[in-house]
C-alpha cells in the first residue's frame, strides 16, 4: 500500500509541475530552504511501556496523539 500511495503522490506532483511551470521553481526553492539532511545522525532511543494490567486488544504506540482519544470503562 505504501508504494501505491507514493506512486500516486509522484503522479500528482508530475501533473502539477507540467501544468504550472512556476511550481517547479517554487518546489526547488522550498527544497533548497530545507538544506541537506543530517548524515550519520544516530536515531534517538525509544522505550515503550504498557502498564495498567493485561491488554486483551490492540495497543497502538505513537509519538503523538492529539485530542481526546482515550476511553475508560465506567463502573456502574
Amino acid at each position: 500500500m505504501t508504494n501505491a500511495v507514493a506512486a500516486e503522490g509522484r503522479d500528482r506532483l508530475h501533473t502539477l509541475l507540467r501544468a504550472d511551470p512556476s511550481a517547479r521553481a517554487e518546489l526547488r526553492s522550498l527544497l533548497d530552504s530545507l538544506g541537506e539532511p543530517p548524515r550519520n545522525q544516530a536515531s534517538p532511543a525509544v522505550h515503550n511501556v504498557i502498564s495498567g494490567g493485561v491488554q486483551h486488544g490492540p495497543v497502538i504506540q505513537t509519538g503523538r496523539i492529539d485530542g481526546s482519544v482515550l476511553s475508560t470503562p465506567h463502573n456502574d
